[in-house]
């Protein structure tokens, strides 16, 4: 799918046969710039392809977004990507780095990639294709269901994540974490404080507090899979703070988490603010 002031699809969808790669190779090396950057009228065009495939079953539904411009006209914030996953990828200096990231943040598991120079394109292509190629699990979800009425929890906070989109169901606290497709091998880090009541009144003595059951669900080659059995979240709460063994270890393993998405934070707010321009405030 190519775009400029309006899109246009070139090719029907195939495998990629040795006679495909050849037939495409010569449909890219005879395209040239011109007009517009209407991202907007691509992505709509790259989701009505995959809307209308005939073979869906067992097969993940992704787009490869790639801009070097401004997007004018149109804008492709509005566009609902559904359950299909957009690899965004923006060349050169003067691509909005911002768009494509906000592009890429509202399709489950979508990523952006910077590409300085052609140069380096490889890489972030490579390691995405490696990906796709050895999905393991699809639709991915994690639910958190708190024991308010029986337990020891308050609320419950999930923090905000880049790779998984977070639900909560006003009337139940019921929390439903959607991790979308996970490759072989890939692990998702995910912050959750839970706020516990204050038990000091009633209770002076050592004992096992229940806060939530955990429960993970997904499909594999295109079939749901039955849900795992739910696993009791709970701590050990004593009258002063817990010495158990591990405690400390895992502390650190949420200190070290916490501080890599504030590290995080800090470059994507330094990115803003080079691309408005604006370098004293770096």
């Amino acid at each position: 799918v190519t775009f400029s002031n309006d899109a246009a699809r070139l090719t029907p969808l195939r495998s990629m046969t040795p006679a495909a790669q050849t037939e495409l190779k010569a449909v890219v090396d005879g395209l040239a710039a011109g007009g517009w950057t209407n991202i907007q009228a691509g992505l709509e065009t790259g989701l009505a392809v995959i809307a209308g495939r005939v073979n869906t079953k067992a097969r993940t539904a992704n787009i490869f977004l790639m801009s070097d411009g401004e997007q004018k006209p149109g804008d492709a914030r509005q566009v609902d990507p559904g359950q299909v996953a957009i690899y965004t990828f923006g060349f050169g200096k003067d691509t909005n780095h911002q768009l494509m990231s906000d592009i890429a943040k509202k399709s489950p598991g979508g990523t952006f990639s910077s590409v300085p120079d052609g140069s380096t394109v490889t890489l972030p292509f490579s390691q995405l294709l490696a990906g796709l190629l050895t999905v393991v699990a699809q639709d991915v979800e994690l639910t958190l269901t708190p024991k308010t009425d029986d337990g020891d929890v308050d609320t419950i906070v999930v923090a905000p994540g880049t790779d998984y989109k977070t639900t909560t169901d006003a009337a139940t606290g019921v929390v439903t974490i959607a991790f979308g497709t996970l490759f072989a091998g890939e692990g998702r880090r995910v912050v959750i404080t839970l706020t516990l009541k204050d038990v000091s009144a009633t209770n002076n003595e050592e004992y096992d507090a229940p806060l939530a059951e955990a429960q993970h669900s997904y499909t594999a080659q295109g079939r749901p899979r039955d849900p795992q059995p739910p696993q009791d979240i709970q701590i050990r709460r004593t009258p002063t703070p817990s010495q158990a063994p591990g405690a400390s270890s895992k502390a650190r393993q949420v200190q070290a988490e916490i501080a890599r998405r504030n590290h995080a934070e800090a470059i994507r707010q330094a990115r803003l603010l080079a691309d408005k321009g604006d370098p004293e405030s770096l």
